[in-house]
């Protein structure tokens, strides 16, 4: 293993903010082509390399503040609300306040830095401060200590195997969105040419969930899933931030509900529509879809049709809830037996396939996370890899 030397981040690269032009003032965003980040854009951004976000601002807008514009492979590091999103510049961008991103000089790889700022991640939380909400400031984030390969080759050499996990799995998630673009285009095909209709809840039933009683441990902690609007995934959850017993699932009402099941949250994230992908119980503030004459992933498909059209009827409104009855008026079309049979039989394996690769990426994902502290600590000894 090659020398480890101690520094702090302010050694190996420039801390730098950002802010947020005015938005009472359109001419800071309207026609806008410079790429402007902030924490929400990474809310639920799973890749390393962000070209922009929800919201450009232009040249006015830029000099109307004092963000910055920061090279490509700037690592963009979000320090309050909350801290930790991370993210790599995949070309010239700039922030809002909330980051403390990193530009990294020579003496650093910015892959490696990348992994760098994730392994320390909960040591930069703790040094938050705030009482509102916790930040890291410009100098908290200067000063932190870290350890490094002083070999640019040894950081490279860890930043290729932990990336090696990262593009595979990223690779999965680009032919999943591939995937799931054509089995949705396959049904909405058949869907937009069918001329019968029904109501949403003749061809589909509403169910229910329940939470078990929050005070009483035995029902906690458990093997079983525990779906919430927190957990909903694209298109399959596997994992849940809550599990709990057989014996909590005896004392609630929900029943466990199969792989391929579909759920929609209801409350909170309102009009997330999400498959199980194992056998998962359910709670209160979401519905679960189910039928004895279309295949569950039939189902899925007709959900994402209803949904889509309950946010489009209340455009303008306040979409906070979704209630049995809103399912109840909502008319879709129906496919007939024959459409139905080549739909499915098209879309089957697309959906086998995504359900196989969503798997996969969570196994690499845990070998991913198991590796990058011993990697990073200089534990595991990389100097005989070759790349």
């Amino acid at each position: 293993m090659g020398n480890w030397i101690t520094c702090t981040i302010a050694d190996i690269g420039t801390v730098v903010g950002g802010a947020t032009p005015s938005t009472k003032k359109a001419e800071n965003y309207a026609g806008g082509t410079i790429a402007w980040i902030t924490p929400k854009d990474l809310a639920d951004f799973s890749a390393r390399f962000i070209s922009g976000g929800a919201r450009n601002i232009t040249e006015i807008g830029l000099k109307s503040c004092s963000t910055q514009i920061m090279p490509k492979h700037t690592i963009l590091f979000s320090s309050r609300a909350p801290i930790g999103y991370i993210a790599i510049a995949a070309n010239e961008v700039c922030t809002n306040q909330g980051f403390k991103s990193v530009i990294p000089n020579e003496s650093i790889d910015y892959m490696f830095l990348y992994y760098l700022l994730k392994y320390n991640k909960e040591n930069i939380e703790r040094l938050g401060s705030g009482t509102t909400f916790k930040e890291i400031s410009a100098a908290t984030m200067r000063g932190i200590q870290i350890r490094i390969p002083e070999s640019l080759d040894e950081q490279k050499i860890i930043a290729r195997v932990l990336s090696a996990l990262d593009d595979k799995i990223e690779k999965n998630m680009r032919i999943n969105d591939n995937l799931l673009q054509q089995a949705e285009s396959i049904f909405t095909h058949y869907y937009d040419a069918s001329t019968e209709q029904a109501s949403f809840t003749a061809l589909i039933s509403v169910l229910g969930g329940g939470t078990p009683k929050t005070g009483i441990s035995d029902f906690w902690n458990g093997p079983i899933p525990f779906f919430t609007p927190k957990d909903v995934g694209t298109p399959y959850t596997f994992q849940t931030e809550k599990y709990i017993t057989e014996s909590g699932l005896a004392h609630c009402n929900s029943r466990l509900y199969p792989k391929n099941t579909s759920f929609v949250t209801a409350r909170g994230t309102v009009g997330k529509v999400s498959l199980a992908g194992k056998p998962m119980a359910m709670n209160q503030s979401c519905y679960a879809l189910a039928s004895d004459s279309i295949n569950p992933l039939m189902v899925y498909f007709y959900a994402l049709k209803a949904v889509a059209s309950l946010k489009h009827k209340a455009s303008g409104a306040v979409f906070d809830a979704i209630v049995t009855r809103d399912f109840d008026t909502e008319i879709v079309n129906v496919l007939n037996a024959e459409d139905s049979e080549v739909v499915l039989l098209t879309i089957s394996p697309m959906m086998e396939a995504i359900h196989s690769n969503a798997e996969e990426n969570i196994r690499l994902s845990n070998l991913r996370d198991a590796l990058l502290p011993r990697l990073m600590s200089g534990e595991i000894d990389v100097s005989n890899l070759a790349f």
